[in-house]
Formats: C-alpha cells, structure tokens, sequence
C-alpha cells in the first residue's frame, strides 16, 4: 500500500510539473505568416482604399458627360411692363404683353410672373473634350490603384526588418545562455580544484568575473529579444501570441529564392506619370467648342394667367479668351508629368545600385560563414585543449578565458553572417 501511494503521489507530482510547461510551450511564429497578417488589415491600406474608391467616383463624373443632364427650373418675379392684354381678332382672342407710355399712369407699376419648366441638356460633340477627361480619370484610378501595391510593399519590409532583428536577438539570446551555463560550470569546476588544493586560489577571481560578465550578456539579451518582439508587434500591427519565438531555421536557407516579380513602386510611377500625361491632354482640351442641344417643357403665367411652353435647340459653345488659365493649368500639368519622368529615372538608377550592393553584401555574407565556421570549430578545439590542460595541472586559466572569449567571438560571427546572407536574399525579393 504504502508503496502505491508513493508511485500515485509521484504521478500526481510528474502531472502538476507538465502541465504549467505545457502553457508556457513555445510556438514558432514563420516570417511568411506574419506578412500576411501584417497586410489583411492596416490603416494604411484602408486609406489606400478610400482613395481608390474616390478615384473610380472622378471616372463616375466623368462618364457622366456623354449623357443628357435634366433639372427642373422655377423662377419667380416682380417688374413692371408686360402687363397682358386681351386683343380679340376674327381667329378668336389672343393674350399679348404690353406697357403703357405715360410714366404717370402706372407704366412702373409692378407685375408678378412665375414659370416651372423641366430642362435637359445634351453634349452632342465636344471634339474630344470629355473623352480626355474620362481617360485621364481612369489613368489616375489605375495609378491610385497601384499605390496599393507600394504601400503594401513597405509595411512587408518594415515586418522582414524587424523580424530579422527579433531572429538575430534571439539567437544571440541563446549564445549568451549557453556562455552563461559554461562560465557557471567552469567556476564551480575551478572551485572544486581549489578545495582539492589542485589549483591556486587565485584562479577562482577570474573566472567568476567571467561568470558575472556571461550573466550581465545574458540580462541584456533578454532585453533586447523582449524590445524586438515589440518592435515585431507594431510592424505587424497586432500582438504575438504568448511564448511567440522566430523561425530558427530561416538562418539555414541559402537564400536563393524564385525570380523577383515586377517592381511595384517603378509600376505605381510609371502609372502615375501615364495619369499625369493624360491630365495634360485633358486640360490642352478644355479650349474645344462644344455643340450641345438645350430642350425645355412647362410653363410660365402672370398674375393668374397660365401658357404652357415648350422649347428645342442646338447651340455651338467656342472659348474665346479665359485670361489664360486653362493654358497655366495645362503647363502645370505637364511639369508635373516631367517631373514624375525624373523620379522614375532615379529610381531605376537606385535599384541597379541596390543590386549591385545586394550581390556585393550576399557574396561576402557566404565568405564570413564559411570562415566563421572554421573560426568555431578552432577555437572549441583550442577551449577543449586548454581545459584539458588546465584540469591535469599543466595550464593556467587564462588560455581558457581567452579560448572561452574566441568561441563567443566565433558564434556571435556565424549568426552575424547568416542573418547578412538572409537579409540580402529578402532585399533581393520584391
């Protein structure tokens, strides 16, 4: 009995220790998972939309000049004059206005009129005036449109940014765990030898300075993995879920991925420009004639006189002079457009630099890899030889330090250059 109590006690025991470690279990959090949901939702791209949805208005309004355009016309007023007066002809009686001459008897007396009419109007041929605007609207919403796309772009960068520093900070976080155990090894290892009276005990300073120098490296990786999972949260836009730890084995890929698609930020230029060119044309348009039918149907009565009306017909609008504003407004426009022309230049230039820095920043990180990795297997043969020395009496406990210091040196290096090597393949990307 007693002894099946025991055996169900440590049960019990094992149970309450897994589970509180079950909470507290890590879960790897993927760079490609994060861009995606840094990208569902973001003011910035909300913003994008609204602007995109008030582009396609400005094509609505355009549009809207190739059909007829209907309002309904009430007016009302009091003058003097046009008093109607009642004629009898043989064809019947007829209504007609007139006004006296004599000031003096009542020529100024007032007369109240009124009319309601409905009136449609038609732009009939404006030789291309509203066809330049329809296309430089609908140039603007595709380059609205693309802007999308850039915005996009940067907040995928600023996550691939910061996501690399949290990988980076975490990994030296494990390096500064690992030195921390050792020197906590070594000095109690050091301490033993002493009380043995195999080594002096002078060598027990330096090797708890090295062990308080390990745990201060420790405090400050701790610190700066927790400042980087912040850092991680605001370019995502939304927290990381309890016990979140980067994806160690993006550090071992080699970096060469598919072919980098189109450039979004030269495609939002050069649609943007395409919206500036069209923008010029549509304002060299705004001096065209324009020929236009005017029809109206109602009608019109004074005082308690009441005359249906009804009128159809067709006018031809030439601008003649505006003092020069549709030619400045066109100027405008197309300084604009030579402008957008400089920036797309500079651009292309700055992405032929940026390749070239990126081949030039991969070739070197893959060198540094390659003789960091030389550099750690050295000195963790050079530590192992200068411990077995130390512990068979024949070696002091500086070569240790030393050696313990390199090996640091070495894994601080190695993870130094595969996140070089992972930075440049992800500047590389689009």
């Amino acid at each position: 009995m007693r002894m099946a109590a025991w055996f169900w006690g440590l049960i019990c025991l094992c149970v309450i220790a897994i589970v509180p470690s079950a909470g507290r279990a890590q879960q790897v959090i993927t760079l490609a998972e994060l861009e995606r949901k840094a990208v569902q939702s973001r003011p910035q791209l909300d913003a994008d939309d609204a602007a995109g949805r008030g582009a396609q208005a400005d094509v609505d309004r355009a549009i809207a000049g190739y059909y007829p355009g209907l309002s309904l016309e009430g007016k009302s007023s009091v003058s003097p004059g046009n008093k109607l007066v009642r004629v009898e002809l043989p064809g019947g009686d007829y209504w007609v206005s007139g006004s006296k001459d004599d000031i003096e008897e009542g020529a100024l007396a007032p007369v109240f009129r009124y009319g309601l009419a409905i009136e449609g109007r038609l732009n009939i041929y404006d030789f291309g005036r509203t066809g330049a605007a329809v296309e430089a609207s609908r140039a603007k919403r595709t380059a609205v449109q693309a802007s999308r796309d850039v915005t996009r772009l940067q907040i995928v960068r600023g996550v691939r940014a910061s996501y690399l520093g949290w990988l980076a900070a975490y990994e030296l976080l494990s390096v500064t765990e690992r030195a921390a155990t050792d020197a906590k090894e070594r000095s109690a290892r050091v301490a033993a030898l002493i009380s043995e009276g195999m080594r002096p005990k002078a060598d027990l300073t330096p090797v708890r300075s090295d062990e308080l120098l390990a745990q201060l490296e420790l405090e400050r990786a701790r610190g700066d993995v927790q400042k980087r999972k912040l850092v991680v949260e605001h370019a995502v836009g939304s927290p990381l879920p309890e016990g979140a730890v980067p994806d160690r084995a993006l550090l071992d890929q080699s970096g060469s991925g598919s072919a980098p698609s189109e450039d979004p930020e030269l495609r939002a230029l050069q649609l943007e420009h395409a919206a500036a060119e069209r923008a010029a044309e549509a304002l060299d348009e705004g001096d065209n004639a324009v020929l236009g039918a005017l029809g109206s149907v109602g009608m019109y009565g004074q005082p308690d006189k009441i005359f249906p009306s009804y009128s159809v017909g067709i006018g031809v609008s030439v601008p003649l002079w505006d003092g020069g504003a549709d030619e400045a407004s066109a100027g405008a426009a197309h300084a604009k457009s030579d402008g957008i022309s400089a920036r797309i230049r500079e651009h292309e230039q700055a992405q032929e630099q940026e390749k070239r820095e990126v081949a030039i920043d991969s070739a070197n990180a893959s060198k540094r890899l390659e003789m960091a990795q030389a550099l750690l297997e050295s000195t963790t043969a050079q530590l192992a030889e200068a411990e077995a020395r130390y512990d068979l009496g024949g070696g002091g406990i500086e070569p240790i330090a030393v050696a313990r210091a390199m090996m640091r040196r070495a894994h601080t290096e190695l993870l130094l250059a595969k996140v070089a090597r992972i930075e440049a393949a992800l500047r590389a990307l689009p």
